[in-house]
């Protein structure tokens, strides 16, 4: 399915517009002639962050009024709700907000969208909140990891479902394994850590034994899906209320990636510096998308090799402009919080 055809021409509002996978929704939304609101910080956002075109709301989703306002006075007819505090590291750091941020931020929306009418909202969540290995083709919510960052995700997921079962409201979840693409300055990440070493020049840390196994997403199909699922969503009230995964049909070793990304930047001299201990069997998660195939009709329209070579090149354009402070040091300085 092309992608223009997996969501009309209507009203969006984008929480976490202004984030890695964000910016690239609302650009896909617009070239789609769909109109975008993005909802943004008051503060800790600089104007140049913001997608280009579009309508901006500053504002908190801490602040039920501005939300019930920001409703009232917008004809919205889909949330993609993305807005989140999403590093781990943070979490330990700041577990109250990461706490206010993704679950009181959720059921904030969710009770202006009740009392506003708003039609339907998608809600991004990940694989992360889950035992690693557990098989999530089923959406079993058993094997449960137990830290700020992912008892966060689990109970914005329940809150959702909540609004869904007891008052009628369309929600559905997307859950995502690990995205990658260009616009990505969060350098803790493999992929971004690995594209900008090796264009420096530099040989990549890896920080175990580099064997463990990961599931790469390419961000174009997980805005592919976000699309789809609200597409999908529109059509079938029945779909209210249900997670969905999103993930390719392959996994790849941390290894694996390095070799790949050194083949095809041309540097197989920069052999990785293998730093740390083999990871616990645990580690390992089985994350598959069926039920988005089957009943979605969702395909990823990305090789590895062909979103690494995107990935890459947006990298390479842009080396000179990227940030040199660590994206866990912007984040406790009260820029990653949403």
């Amino acid at each position: 399915m092309n992608i223009a055809d997996s969501y009309g021409q209507e009203t969006a509002l984008v929480t976490g517009g202004t984030g890695f996978v964000g910016r690239w929704l609302v650009e896909t939304l617009k070239k789609r002639g769909s109109q975008v609101t993005v909802l943004a910080r008051e503060s800790g956002i600089r104007s140049e962050s913001l997608p280009d075109g579009g309508e901006v709301a500053r504002g908190s989703l801490q602040d039920f009024r501005f939300l019930s306002r920001l409703f009232s006075t917008q004809r919205i007819d889909t949330v993609f709700h993305l807005a989140a505090q999403p590093l781990i590291a943070v979490s330990r750091k700041l577990p109250r907000e990461t706490l206010e941020a993704n679950v009181a931020g959720t059921w904030n929306l969710l009770e202006a969208m009740r009392l506003s009418g708003v039609g339907q909202m998608v809600v991004a969540s990940s694989d992360k909140a889950y035992a690693q290995s557990l098989n999530l083709a089923s959406g079993r919510t058993m094997g449960l990891q137990i830290d700020p960052y992912s008892a966060s995700k689990i109970c914005a997921e329940m809150v959702a479902r909540t609004y869904a079962s007891t008052f009628g409201l369309r929600v559905a979840i997307a859950r995502f394994s690990n995205i990658y693409g260009g616009g990505d300055l969060n350098f803790s990440r493999l992929v971004p850590d690995l594209v900008r070493s090796t264009l420096n020049g530099e040989r990549l840390v890896i920080r175990s034994d580099g064997k463990s196994r990961v599931n790469l997403l390419y961000v174009k199909d997980a805005v592919k899906a976000f699309l789809l699922l609200a597409s999908r969503l529109k059509a079938d009230p029945s779909l209210s209320g249900r997670a969905f995964n999103f993930a390719m049909a392959s996994e790849i070793s941390v290894l694996g990636i390095v070799d790949r990304v050194l083949d095809l930047v041309g540097r197989q001299d920069l052999k990785p510096i293998v730093a740390g201990a083999e990871l616990k069997e645990s580690n390992k998660r089985n994350f598959e998308s069926a039920e988005a195939c089957e009943i979605l009709g969702w395909r990823p329209d990305y090789s590895l090799d062909a979103g690494l070579k995107e990935t890459i090149a947006w990298y390479r354009s842009h080396l000179q402009e990227l940030p040199r402070a660590p994206v866990v040091e912007q984040a406790m300085a009260g820029q990653g919080i949403a």
